[in-house]
């Protein structure tokens, strides 16, 4: 019998840091993968989702958008 493959869940999360400083976060089972900051919750929402879409089209391209403080399992599996 063939194993299921383990399905992951990666949610964007957006938290108001400041009146004018927005938080998104791509996590999976509390467990921050990302983040970044932006000035409205629109915004904020608009980027995580936008880095969600590249991390599962091109994982590795977000090393060089976002520098080395992004690699982390999703983006180099040896890592684990």
């Amino acid at each position: 019998m063939a194993k299921r493959p383990h399905v992951r869940l990666l949610e964007v999360t957006v938290t108001a840091q400041e009146p004018a400083l927005w938080k998104w976060h791509i996590s999976e089972s509390d467990i921050e993968v990302m983040h970044g900051f932006e000035a409205s919750r629109e915004s904020a929402q608009i980027e995580g989702d936008t880095v969600l879409f590249k991390l599962l089209v091109k994982p590795a391209r977000l090393t060089h958008m976002y520098g080395p403080a992004v690699r982390c399992k999703w983006i180099l599996p040896s890592w684990r």
